[in-house]
C-alpha cells in the first residue's frame, strides 16, 4: 500500500522551499520521501552558534511517531507527561531529548544528561562583548552608547574614549542576543540602543517590551503574539524577581549578569485566562574552558622591540558560575502542578550544587478541594567516565502513576554505552575537535599551525609555534557514547534509533564532523514483532552524505591570526622608541563556527524511507 507523507519543517533563520513527492519505482508498502531544500547562503552570516548559560537553560504523539528535522537529522524525541490549560491558553509539559551526541564540556541537566523538562522557555541572553546593561545607569553599555560619530577613533576625543574604554573592557559596542519561545514562535532578537526598537531574527510580528529598573538593569521581558496573547518574564505574580545569573572570569576582567529570565505568566488577550509559574532554587553550576593563542613579534625596526625566535602556544582560563531556578509550580484555574527536587542533603555527584528532579505531581480542583490525579517518578543512576567516576546524571526510566494506584506506564531508556571516553580534566579538553567533541588525539594545545610565515613584503620568514600542530579532525570512535540507544514504552513496544556521524565539504571532499545524524528508527509494537522502519539518506549539492557548514568557516582556516602593527616613542626620554608587526594565532571558536538547532552541518536533500511491517525490503537504496 503506498502511504504519502506530508512534513512541515521550520527552520532558525531559513526559508526553505520543500516537496514531497512518491518515487514511481517504489514497490509494496516502502515509500520515499524527498525534501529538497533550497538554501540562500546569505544567512550563514547571522547564525552563530551559541554556549547555553546553564545545563537547564540549554536542552503528544502516539507511541514511537517521531519526527526528524530534515535539514539536520536529529529527531524530535520527547515524552509528553502533561499539558496545563486555561481557556485558550495551553502549556504543555514534556521531557526531551537532544541525540546529536555529547560534547566535552557538556553537562547534565536536572533531569539527566541529554534530557531537558520543557515547561516554557525563558528569555535567554548570550553575551556578546560585554552584558548591554552593565554597570547599569553608571556603566558605559549597549543601551546608553553613544554612537560613532565616524570609524576613525582619532577623529575626535569622544571616538577616542569609546574605543579606548572597548579596548580595556569598560565599554560594550556589541548588542547581546537574546533567544525567546513563545507558544507560536520562537527565534532571536537584539535590544536597540538609546531606546530604539528591537530587532527580531527571523522576523515575526511580536512586540518585545523590556522593564529597566531604577538601577539601568534589565529586570523584566514581556513579548506579545499577534493574537493578544502575553508572555511575561522575569518577575512572578507574587512579585519575586524569578531570574538566573553568570559570573564570568576572563582574564583580567569579571562580570555578573543576569543570562536568563524566566517565564512567569502566560496571559490571554482578554486577561480572564492566565497560567503562573513559580520556581525554586535548582544551585549552581561552575564551568570551566581554556582560550589558546600565541604571538609572535617581525619584522621589528627601532630599539624597543625584540623579534621573535619562537612562539608558544599558552592557554588562558575562563570560568563562570551559573546560577538555576528550577520550576517548583504551575498554576491554573483547574489544578496545578508541583515539581520536587532533590534536597540539599541528596548530594549530586556529577555536580554537587545542583540538584535532580525527583517527583512531579498533577492535581485537579474539585469542589474547593486539591485531587491528586497522577504523579510522576524519575529514576537515576550515572555514566561513568574514563576513570570509572559518577560523572554525568543518567535517566534510566520514568513511571506515570495514576490516583487509581492501578494505572502505572512506565519508560525505560537505554544508551549505547554507560560511559565515556573522557573526563573533565585540563588534559581531556586538549583532546577535541574542532566542534567541541572528543578526537582521542594527544594535542598540547588547540591550535593546528606548527609555524606562521610573518614576513610582509620578500622572502617567506616562517616562525615555529611550539605546542602548535594539534589534530583537531573528528573521529567517529567516540561519537555514540551515552547517547540513548532505545525507548521501551509502556506497551511493552519500544522504539530504536541508529545514528551515524555528520559529514561536511571542507573544499576538496567530505570530512567527518561531530554530532549526529539519524539513520534509522524501528519501531515494535511489541517484542517479537516487525518493526515499522524509517530510514534516512543525506546529501547535498557535494555529495551523497555530504553536507554544509552554516558559516564560512573551513578546517584549512582554522586557526584566526589578528596582524597588527605596535608602534613605541618614550618621547625622547630615555631614547627608546620602534614599530613591529604582531601576529596573533587563535582558534575559531564555536561562535564563528555555527550550528543550526544544535547541528554543526545541515542537508539540502534528504531521501526518508517508510516501511510499513509487513514489508520485506526490495528498493536497493535502503
Amino acid at each position: 500500500m503506498k502511504k504519502q507523507l506530508l512534513f512541515i519543517l521550520t527552520l532558525f533563520l531559513c526559508s526553505f522551499s520543500s516537496y514531497a513527492q512518491k518515487e514511481s519505482n517504489k514497490k509494496d508498502s516502502t515509500t520515499l520521501i524527498r525534501g529538497l531544500f533550497s538554501v540562500n547562503d546569505q544567512y550563514k552570516k547571522y547564525i552563530p552558534n551559541f554556549s547555553p548559560q546553564s545545563p537547564n537553560t540549554a536542552q503528544s504523539t502516539k507511541f514511537g511517531d517521531y519526527g526528524v528535522n530534515l535539514a539536520t537529522g536529529i529527531p524530535d524525541i520527547q515524552i509528553p507527561l502533561y499539558s496545563a490549560t486555561a481557556g485558550s491558553l495551553t502549556l504543555p509539559i514534556t521531557l526531551k531529548y537532544h541525540a546529536s551526541g555529547h560534547k566535552i564540556k557538556s553537562k547534565a541537566t536536572w533531569v539527566g544528561w541529554g534530557w531537558s523538562l520543557d515547561v516554557g522557555d525563558g528569555v535567554s541572553r548570550t553575551v556578546q562583548g560585554l552584558p548591554d546593561d552593565v554597570d547599569g545607569n553608571t556603566g558605559k553599555n549597549y543601551l546608553n552608547t553613544t554612537l560613532l560619530s565616524s570609524r576613525d577613533p582619532c577623529s575626535n576625543t569622544t571616538n577616542y574614549d569609546i574605543i579606548n574604554s572597548a579596548r580595556n573592557n569598560t565599554q560594550d559596542l556589541e548588542p547581546d542576543i537574546f533567544s525567546y519561545s513563545t507558544g507560536s514562535s520562537s527565534g532571536k532578537f537584539i535590544l536597540g540602543a538609546n531606546g530604539s526598537q528591537p530587532f527580531l531574527f527571523p522576523w515575526q510580528a511580536i512586540k518585545v517590551n523590556k522593564t529597566i529598573n531604577s538601577l539601568g538593569y534589565i529586570s523584566e521581558f514581556e513579548l506579545i503574539e499577534t493574537n493578544g496573547t502575553a508572555f511575561k518574564y522575569g518577575k512572578d505574580k507574587l512579585g519575586n524577581l524569578v531570574q538566573e545569573s553568570q559570573n564570568t572570569t576572563h582574564g583580567r576582567w569579571s562580570k555578573q549578569y543576569v543570562s536568563n529570565w524566566n517565564l512567569t505568566q502566560i496571559l490571554s488577550p482578554n486577561n480572564k485566562d492566565s497560567i503562573n509559574l513559580y520556581y525554586q532554587n535548582g544551585g549552581n553550576v561552575y564551568q570551566e574552558d581554556y582560550q589558546w593563542s600565541a604571538s609572535i613579534i617581525a619584522n621589528e625596526s627601532g630599539n624597543y622591540f625584540t623579534n621573535t625566535p619562537t612562539a608558544t602556544a599558552q592557554p588562558s582560563t575562563s570560568s563562570s558560575v551559573s546560577t538555576e531556578n528550577n520550576i517548583r509550580y504551575i498554576k491554573f484555574p483547574n489544578g496545578e502542578i508541583e515539581f520536587i527536587q532533590s534536597l540539599p542533603t541528596e548530594i549530586r555527584t556529577d555536580a554537587s550544587n545542583s540538584r535532580y528532579l525527583k517527583q512531579i505531581k498533577i492535581y485537579n480542583y474539585a469542589d474547593n478541594q486539591k485531587v491528586l490525579l497522577r504523579t510522576v517518578d524519575f529514576f537515576y543512576s550515572y555514566f561513568k567516565n574514563m576513570n570509572n567516576q559518577d560523572a554525568r546524571l543518567k535517566l534510566d526510566s520514568i513511571s506515570i502513576n495514576h490516583s487509581n494506584a492501578v494505572d502505572r506506564q512506565v519508560y525505560k531508556l537505554n544508551y549505547f554505552t554507560n560511559s565515556f571516553s573522557w573526563d573533565d580534566s585540563f588534559n581531556s579538553h586538549l583532546k577535541q575537535d574542532f566542534f567541541g567533541s572528543f578526537n582521542g588525539q594527544n594535542n598540547q594545545s588547540l591550535i593546528t599551525v606548527s609555524s606562521l610565515n610573518v614576513a610582509t613584503s620578500g622572502s617567506p620568514n616562517p616562525i615555529s609555534i611550539t605546542n602548535g600542530g594539534a589534530n583537531r579532525q573528528s573521529s567517529s570512535t567516540y561519537s555514540k557514547e551515552c547517547v540513548l540507544e532505545k525507548i521501551t514504552f509502556p506497551s511493552g513496544g519500544f522504539a530504536a534509533f541508529d545514528f551515524e556521524n555528520n559529514q561536511f565539504f571542507n573544499g576538496t571532499t567530505g570530512v567527518l564532523a561531530s554530532g549526529l545524524r539519524v539513520k534509522s528508527i524501528k519501531t515494535y509494537k511489541a517484542v517479537g514483532t516487525q518493526p515499522i522502519v524509517k530510514r534516512y539518506h543525506y546529501a547535498s549539492e557535494h555529495g551523497l552524505g555530504i553536507g554544509k557548514l552554516p558559516t564560512n568557516w573551513k578546517p584549512d582556516t582554522s586557526d584566526m591570526v589578528f596582524h597588527q602593527t605596535i608602534h613605541y616613542d618614550d618621547l625622547g626620554i630615555i631614547g627608546l622608541s620602534g614599530t613591529a608587526d604582531q601576529f596573533i594565532i587563535s582558534p575559531y571558536s564555536q561562535i564563528e563556527m555555527g550550528s543550526i538547532d544544535g547541528a554543526p552541518v545541515y542537508y539540502t536533500q534528504v531521501d526518508e524511507y517508510f516501511e510499513e511491517d509487513t514489508a520485506s525490503i526490495k528498493n536497493s537504496k535502503n
